[in-house]
């Protein structure tokens, strides 16, 4: 999730081209993102076994739809593991991030060759 389409361009390439993935579902913003798993809930293959999650965006960030997966039931939480791509390189936000316990790790922006293949051991 992030609002930039642009931003959303590249991970979606770079995702593709170096990730054994079926589908990439690039949204646009948090609530987007929310109410994507909440209707999915009912088809847990639908829920995304990956979620890159933007801090920045209007109106929801990253951290608030942390505060808001957190209240999905347990049997959801566990099909998706999260990483922060961001741009932020404060160290605020990068510690907030990881301290959070859905969070996998920090990737700064933008998502490279290096950075996918940096992950893939983690998946």
């Amino acid at each position: 999730m992030d609002d930039s389409m642009f931003d959303r361009l590249i991970a979606s390439e770079v995702v593709k081209n170096h990730m054994p993935v079926n589908t990439i579902i690039a949204l646009e913003s948090a609530e987007e993102g929310l109410e994507y798993i909440f209707s999915s809930m009912d088809n847990p293959s639908a829920i995304p076994d990956i979620i890159l999650l933007d801090i920045k965006m209007p109106k929801v960030d990253g951290f608030e739809f942390l505060e808001r997966f957190e209240k999905f039931p347990p049997s959801v939480k566990v099909l998706s593991t999260i990483y922060m791509l961001s741009s932020s390189i404060d160290p605020y936000d990068i510690n907030k991030a990881l301290k959070s316990k859905y969070v996998h790790d920090f990737i700064e922006k933008p998502l490279t060759k290096e950075k996918i293949e940096k992950l893939l051991p983690k998946l």
